[in-house]
């Protein structure tokens, strides 16, 4: 069985939280959770904002709580592959700030979104679109290496752009293309499930590699960010699957609200996929 020492609350919890930064700590930390993943966006926890001193207040914060943090770098509007040089420079830019961001807060891992190629393009341009991606994360895995940082790279979920990460295969490749121990996978379950993806199989295949795992409920179409239950997702297949490989990093609930968040935690503990301490 599970610890949930292992889970955490995941950054879109900060998307509709109006309270202090400490209070959702509290909140996350009263459920037992061991992780908390930090958003780094506008309005919210913007790296260019924080002072040195916030950062340190941040920090102190969560090893108060005993939570250990992850970050989910910038991506709001942000495209590491895009078609536009100077959107892909900002990007850079913003990741590396990111990465920064979490070294300082004491964050080993920052999830990253791979980028996409817009859906109007021909889908010839897709390696093209991975060449650029590359050259960012070159750039950006120079500053995690020398902060300590692990980037872990998301797939994405179905939309009317190309993702660059739809497969366990393309995962794979993607990785192994930047061919260093600072490069990971980050397993979001429920956008796998909106290619109806064998969830068990794929992360099967991307386990050597494995970071992190985000785990929310979907209809299999959409990216809807449910509690787990609320959707056509088996998280009994995927939660013993996690369990049998010995997977022991963090297990990310990317709910939107502290009440999904609770109910999650609920439902897993009330199914017997986890054992409160």
């Amino acid at each position: 069985m599970l610890s949930l020492r292992q889970f955490g609350g995941g950054a879109t919890l900060f998307l509709n939280f109006h309270g202090e930064f400490e209070e959702l700590v509290r909140s996350a930390a009263s459920l037992g959770f061991g992780y908390l993943e930090l958003i780094c966006e506008p309005y919210f926890l913007y790296p260019r904002e924080i002072s040195p001193l916030r950062r340190a207040r941040l920090r102190r914060t969560l090893l108060d709580h005993e939570l250990t943090p992850t970050v989910h770098t910038t991506f709001y509007d942000l495209n590491l592959a895009s078609p536009n040089p100077l959107i892909r420079e900002a990007s850079t830019e913003e990741l590396l700030e990111s990465i920064a961001f979490a070294a300082d807060l004491g964050a080993r891992l920052a999830v990253v979104h791979a980028g996409r190629l817009p859906g109007d393009y021909p889908a010839s341009l897709v390696p093209t679109a991975r060449l650029q991606l590359l050259e960012g994360l070159r750039e950006a895995l120079d500053l995690a290496e020398g902060l300590g940082v692990t980037l872990a790279l998301e797939n994405s979920a179905r939309g009317h752009d190309r993702g660059l990460i739809e497969s366990a295969e393309e995962h794979l490749e993607l990785v192994a293309a930047l061919g260093s121990p600072h490069c990971k996978a980050a397993l979001d379950v429920g956008h796998a499930h909106t290619f109806a993806l064998d969830l068990v199989d794929y992360l099967r295949q991307i386990l050597p590699c494995l970071g992190e795992v985000h785990l929310h409920d979907n209809d299999g179409v959409r990216d809807l960010h449910r509690p787990l239950g609320e959707g056509t997702i088996d998280f009994g297949a995927v939660l013993e699957a996690l369990e049998r490989e010995a997977y022991a990093g963090p297990l990310i609930l990317e709910m939107v609200s502290l009440e999904d968040l609770k109910q999650s935690e609920e439902s897993l503990v009330r199914q017997g996929y986890v054992r409160r301490p």
